[in-house]
């Protein structure tokens, strides 16, 4: 009888959906955050910015694993950020 209930009103879809929502809208705060730290001037870190799109590339064109690109990119935003 449990099984069948849980089956007929979709299961887990739900609770994946509501999970994957979440993670979007999280993902969009720091975003936001990160490309507009200061949002009340309106100035962009382009950097950061840049960053974001060749770390996406990388990891959607070429396939690459998410942890390197990762590393890869906060060693890049250290570099870029850090007086010389």
């Amino acid at each position: 009888m449990l099984q069948t209930w849980f089956i007929s009103f979709g299961g887990p879809t739900g609770w994946i959906a509501v999970t994957s929502a979440v993670m979007c809208v999280i993902a969009l705060f720091f975003a936001f955050h990160v490309f507009w730290h200061d949002y009340l001037s309106g100035i962009v870190e382009w950097p950061a910015m840049v960053l974001a799109v060749v770390a996406t590339i990388i990891n959607f064109r070429f396939k690459a694993n998410v942890i390197p690109v990762i590393l890869v990119s906060g060693l890049t935003g250290m570099a870029i950020k850090l007086p010389v």
